[in-house]
């Protein structure tokens, strides 16, 4: 079921109005947070294949924009880990590759180049293993929040469907004539 709900207020903190936790549908426990969530930009997925500009695109495209929303206390800690975790994968990535290439040099002298590459595949399994975990992590920790734009907010929630949060035009009109 899909439900759409006018945001009242256009401040720079996107307030979900929400009595229950936006990641797991639990009402009892909850309490107001701040997070952050980058808007996807397609035009910027596109860029990445075009290398090093996609990282330039990536940048000026997706917005960061923070959300205040109710969490219960364990996907509030979940949320809160995530980035850290995330980092953490992505240097056991780094020091995989790293650990991967030292042992295939070490078995190519000791036991010839056809044992050198096995330790390369299985190196490389791992690494991508990493790598998909981390993603999956991510996935499963945050908010199911599937569109976010300066106009609308879309959120899926077990057990209470998906919501559309929109925001006025005129009140984003009026932010905008007040940084000038």
């Amino acid at each position: 079921m899909k439900r759409t709900i006018k945001l009242s207020g256009a401040g720079q903190v996107i307030r979900l109005p929400l009595e229950f936790c936006i990641r797991c549908g639990t009402s009892e426990g909850t309490r107001a947070c701040l997070f952050t969530q980058q808007e996807s930009n397609p035009v910027a997925h596109f860029a990445k294949l075009a290398g090093d500009t996609g990282m330039l695109a990536e940048l000026i495209l997706n917005k960061h924009h923070e959300v205040e929303a109710r969490f219960c206390k364990m996907c509030f800690h979940k949320l809160e880990s995530v980035t850290f975790r995330g980092q953490l994968f992505h240097l056991f990535f780094v020091v995989s590759i790293f650990i991967t290439v030292l042992s295939a040099i070490y078995v190519n002298s000791v036991a010839g180049f056809e044992n050198s590459l096995w330790v390369v595949g299985i190196g490389i399994c791992l690494a991508i293993g990493l790598r998909v975990y981390a993603r999956y992590y991510t996935w499963t920790s945050s908010p199911k929040i599937t569109n976010v734009n300066k106009k609308r907010l879309v959120l899926k929630v077990p057990g209470h469907g998906k919501f559309v949060f929109e925001r006025s035009a005129s009140k984003l009109e009026h932010v905008s004539e007040g940084k000038t």
